[in-house]
């Protein structure tokens, strides 16, 4: 074959892609070679004119420096060209500045437990005390003029090599690191992280009883945030450093709005007490007094972020979000990621449409401004999502409603959040029995410190684990788990019921992938109603290869089940091979969940198989399925149920062509529904979850108080209850009925 001339005679130039300097870097390599003219080659190091700072702004200094005088052969005299330094630059290394560790302490407990010998172990700590001489923070002039300096603006404090290496490098910091956490940090706000504080200053004052960190971390400031920093510093302390209750109660009442005042009551714009078409199905007074009681909880919990936070987002926690919202109720005053899907579907059955399409709008704002949908609407939730509904709200709103106008808004969004779990730290590979290579998903929060609104319970959970590192490693363990929606569950630990041994990042689990199957699903249905036939394709091929995954990795055909997988290196780096020794043998009800996606429940001989695995789990008890096996105390554990649970496994019997599956869903159906309606007769409120042991009694454990109003209450039971009922029979409704009676 003949080859042109262009294409065989490269030019002897470089034609390999070329990053560009700043005209900061620019000027100063001038410098830098009018230096090495000026003082010589002895000891000169040419790093040094680089890593200067500007002192005035770089059009004076350049024009400074090409008006200092030039001797005849053009070169600059030593006192001129000190003296310029010195006049219009800071000194190398003053853009950083020194800061003690926050986590440094002379002789940490358990460090180099195995050392013994006195002379070894005293040289360990001398070597151990030079971090706080490495330690280091990007000076505030950097982050207020960034374009006066060559050093990056780094949001956190860090620890430099030393000497003439005045930043951070990147593989020397493995060897910084190799004992700590290394997974990614998203920071917090300086706002968060002063709360913190009073969270625990509150903690130690008012002592435990009924105390919630997360009520401190919800205030508002009332005034700027360096006058309530410098107002608290100033509180008297007695003589081992604690804060009287009057003082800080004063305090507290000076300098804050009380938790919950950023978000202002407002009705709904299209509540209406009886809805035309609500429940058509419905007949019988008394169920139909309850669904209308229940529906009337709507105006309790609609809210809208106050004008205060949009002109002042600096004194709030909460995050501006554009439109109205639904909040869960009680200690929860903000809006949450996956509590809104069942949001969506009680508002759907309520026939409050425009008040849905709301909820969407608000999950894409944080898409937009932070590129996922946040655990929940706060600034100290930043760090971590939650299980990725937001594609399934869309299909339930568009298949209702058939707004077009909303899909082709949603799908921008959609397909960032999709990047968001299939790439980075969320994204595994696992190579199967027969060498085929599958892409799966796993939770992996960005956080490695107490999670703010727990901050003094994280701190206290830590309290026996014995190096930084792995305190930090635990820290993103809990996180991982919050942002799984199980927190907190033995399904994440390595030896339950120890807390302190949870790993979720070292889970493949069963649901998050069944989620995401779905994402694949909806984003493909919704491109194609929107024309957009080439990403319709591309989904298509998406969740094929990852149902092929699910039915490789997690299928258990002697238990019926799809089982958790457990990773052998967290890290994830390269592709694991398949072990079948690493699926979890634990019975926990997300085992099932995949039956509520399409691909899944549409096979009758898999429903059959799954539908007697359910039967003999010993998941399905009296009043509903039970979220585990094991009594360990943690709240996503036994005898605790939770809708989201209910709902997907009966929705997906409920849509399978069995009559026996259908059969066992509304089974399902009514014991879950009669244990929410006997419990608000006793106690006039819905619960987030309920003891599936004991009709009418709402479930316990975990780190706050059983929570009235809990989480999204109205929503999750008329996604469980009214709107799958609407799909089931008269006989169904009379029999439901019937047991209503007999309490």
């Amino acid at each position: 074959m003949a080859v042109t001339e262009s294409s065989s005679h490269c030019s002897s130039s470089d034609k390999g892609p070329v990053v560009p300097t700043t005209p900061l870097v620019t000027f100063l390599e001038r410098v830098q070679e009018a230096a090495l003219k000026t003082f010589k080659e002895t000891n000169f190091d040419p790093k040094l004119y680089v890593d200067l700072s500007l002192k005035l702004n770089f059009s004076t200094t350049e024009k400074a420096f090409d008006q200092l005088q030039k001797s005849a052969n053009g070169s600059l005299s030593v006192e001129g060209l000190k003296e310029f330094i010195e006049k219009y630059f800071g000194g190398a290394g003053s853009d950083l500045v020194y800061v003690e560790p926050v986590d440094f302490v002379p002789e940490p407990e358990g460090f180099l437990p195995k050392v013994e010998n006195p002379e070894v172990r005293a040289w360990a700590l001398e070597v151990h005390a030079l971090w706080k001489n490495l330690s280091r923070k990007v000076s505030d002039g950097v982050h207020k003029r960034p374009e006066l300096h060559t050093i990056l603006p780094l949001p956190e404090q860090a620890v430099i090599p030393g000497s003439r290496f005045r930043e951070v490098y990147y593989w020397d910091s493995y060897w910084v690191i190799s004992s700590s956490d290394t997974g990614p940090v998203i920071p917090t706000t300086p706002l968060v992280t002063f709360l913190e504080r009073v969270q625990e200053a509150a903690l130690k004052t008012f002592k435990e009883t009924n105390f919630d960190p997360k009520l401190y971390v919800d205030l508002s400031l009332k005034l700027d945030f360096s006058t309530t920093e410098k107002g608290f510093d100033e509180l008297r302390k007695s003589a081992n450093g604690s804060l009287s209750v009057e003082g800080l109660k004063g305090f507290i009442e000076k300098y804050f709005e009380g938790a919950g005042n950023d978000m202002v009551c407002v009705e709904p714009v299209d509540f209406v007490p009886e809805p035309e078409g609500f429940l058509p199905k419905v007949e019988n007074p008394e169920v139909r007094a309850w669904a209308l009681e229940v529906h009337a909880l709507w105006k309790n919990l609609s809210r809208k972020v106050s004008d205060e936070v949009h002109k002042r987002p600096e004194l709030h926690t909460i995050l501006p979000l554009p439109e109205q919202v639904m909040i869960p109720g009680s200690r929860f005053r903000e809006v949450y990621y996956w509590d809104s899907y069942w949001v969506i579907r009680g508002l759907l059955a309520s026939k409050m449409h425009e008040t849905a399409k709301a909820i969407v709008t608000n999950l894409i704002y944080l898409i937009e401004e932070y590129g996922y949908v946040l655990n929940g609407a706060r600034a100290y939730y930043t760090n971590r999502s939650q299980p990725p509904l937001l594609s399934a709200m869309v299909h339930a709103i568009y298949s209702r409603t058939g707004d077009m106008q909303l899909v082709r808004k949603s799908l921008p969004a959609l397909l960032k959040e999709y990047h968001f779990w299939n790439s980075g730290i969320h994204k595994v590979t696992i190579q199967d029995a027969q060498s085929c290579n599958h892409t799966l998903n796993r939770y992996y929060a960005m956080w490695n410190k107490p999670r703010p609104e727990s901050s003094t319970i994280d701190t206290k959970s830590a309290s026996n684990i014995s190096t930084v590192s792995e305190k930090q490693h635990f820290y993103r363990e809990v996180a991982s788990s919050a942002e799984s929606g199980w927190d907190f569950s033995t399904r994440w630990m390595r030896n339950p019921p120890d807390l302190t041994t949870l790993a979720t990042t070292s889970i493949l689990p069963v649901d998050l992938n069944a989620y995401i199957l779905r994402m694949e699903l909806d984003i493909a249905f919704l491109a194609k109603a929107s024309g957009d036939n080439s990403t319709a394709e591309h989904f298509v091929k998406a969740s094929q290869a990852r149902k092929e995954a699910i039915k490789s990795v997690f299928w258990n055909a002697e238990m019926g089940q799809w089982l958790d997988y457990w990773l052998n290196d967290s890290t994830c780096q390269e592709p694991q091979t398949w072990e079948a020794c690493n699926r979890n043998q634990n019975v926990f009800a997300s085992n099932f969940i995949p039956l509520w996606i399409e691909s899944f429940h549409s096979d009758k001989s898999l429903v059959k198989k799954v539908m007697e695995s359910l039967k003999k789990s010993g998941l399905l008890r009296a009043s509903g399925i039970a979220t585990s096996l094991k009594n360990s105390g943690e709240q996503w554990d036994f005898p605790n149920g939770w809708a989201p649970l209910q709902h997907m496994i009966v929705e997906g019997l409920g849509r399978s062509e069995s009559k026996k599956a259908r059969s066992m869903a509304e089974d399902i159906a009514v014991r879950w529904i009669r244990t929410n309606y006997v419990s608000y007769k006793k106690t006039g409120t819905m619960h987030e979850k309920y003891d599936v042991d004991k009709c009418g009694e709402f479930g316990g454990g975990g780190e706050y108080v059983p929570q009235e109003r809990g989480k999204a209450k109205a929503a999750l039971f008329l996604a469980t209850s009214c709107t799958i009922k609407e799909g089931f029979s008269v006989s169904f409704l009379k029999e439901l009925h019937l047991m209503f009676l007999d309490r």
